[in-house]
């Protein structure tokens, strides 16, 4: 079986692994523009349950060889503040991982199980041609998918774009700190929400988000990513726990929803984001890429092709309908954060925050 996979990230890298392992005789090949992984947004993920059960299925020792012997921070507990209501809450156990680091541990296993990674920039015009050369062609092309751009009516794709901005920062603790933080802020320009997962015992990596309606307010286009740090450093600092926020060279960046109606076309599939987008400070990109494309090696086993895809269609379909919807649910409340401060009475606003991936379903609760 011939199986070409265009985009080298943790979709296609993951997809490859999985189906090299199951199908040991198929020949994979992965297509990656050069240097396009290391370009791309995000500066790490976080690992949890369902990421370390999906890792250990392909390979026993991912810890050691991740992590090279030194595991970072275990994540146990949770900071939650809305403006200067402060909660701890308990966290799911997990381990922050770097991308570079994710990105150098699945390239040397997918190396190491046969499978070839080609570097070569695949534009719009190649993608018939590998399709008719391939047993399967997955697309794992991320965000600005050419493959789902090229079989948009075919699978009922939908993009969109909330009103949303995101940028990636990082930050040195003067103490050691362990906690993920899950933050909301009101300025002058509007609400700011922070997210940080700890790296090291001192170093964080950071999620900022505002609505598009703050990111004007505040004019921050014409600002330098150092004079924006600073405006955000300053506004999320407390007097015993200061930051100072460092710029990961990264834009601020309007969000894309992407969807789909159908995982595949033909001999053409489609996993991660090619397929969804989900709200980054919810957390289910990952572990959708790694999700779907695990399902979709073992439809690969155990069934012939077509009938193989239609099992990924509907074991993929039933996995992410929860976490789509609760991203889908973030979005909305972020988009309209603002005036949910607003109508919230203070004192309700750490457990308001804390339910916002489900805030519509509560207030049609309480509306009825």
């Amino acid at each position: 079986m011939k199986v070409s996979i265009i985009g080298g990230g943790p979709a296609g890298l993951y997809c490859a692994i999985a189906i090299r392992q199951v199908l040991p005789t198929a020949r994979v090949k992965v297509y990656e523009a050069e240097n396009e992984t290391v370009n791309s947004l995000g500066l790490g993920y976080v690992l949890q349950s369902l990421h370390l059960d999906l890792l250990r299925k392909v390979d026993a020792e991912f810890m050691n060889s991740i992590f090279q012997g030194t595991p970072p921070p275990k994540l146990r507990r949770a900071s939650v503040r809305v403006d200067d209501h402060i909660q701890d809450k308990p966290f799911e156990l997990g381990y922050t991982v770097t991308r570079h680091q994710l990105m150098r541990y699945l390239r040397t296993q997918a190396l190491s199980c046969g499978v070839r990674i080609i570097e070569k920039k695949i534009e719009l015009k190649h993608v018939s041609r590998l399709k008719s050369s391939s047993d399967l062609l997955i697309a794992a092309d991320g965000v600005s998918s050419l493959v789902r751009k090229r079989y948009t009516s075919e699978l009922d794709a939908k993009s969109t774009s909330a009103n949303i901005r995101f940028c990636w920062y990082f930050n040195e603790s003067p103490s050691i700190d362990h906690k993920p933080k899950f933050w909301a802020v009101s300025t002058k320009h509007g609400v700011i929400q922070m997210i940080t997962y700890p790296q090291s015992d001192h170093r964080q990596i950071v999620i900022m988000e505002m609505t598009e309606a703050c990111y004007l307010n505040g004019d921050f286009e014409s600002k330098t990513p150092e004079e924006i740090a600073n405006f955000l450093s300053k506004e999320l600092s407390l007097e015993d726990e200061p930051f100072h926020l460092e710029t990961g060279n990264l834009p601020w960046m309007p969000f894309a929803q992407n969807s789909v109606e159908k995982l595949y076309t033909d001999n053409v599939a489609f996993v991660g984001e090619s397929a969804f987008s989900f709200h980054y400070g919810f957390g289910w990109g990952l572990a959708t890429a790694f999700t779907m494309g695990y399902i979709l090696a073992r439809s690969l086993a155990s069934h012939p092709m077509p009938q193989a895809l239609d099992v990924f269609q509907n074991g993929a379909t039933l996995a992410l309908a929860k976490p789509v919807t609760k991203s889908l649910e973030a979005i909305k409340w972020m988009e309209g954060i603002d005036q949910h401060f607003v109508d919230t009475p203070n004192a309700e606003l750490v457990d308001h925050y804390l339910q916002r991936h489900k805030y519509r379903k509560l207030l049609k609760s309480q509306q009825t």
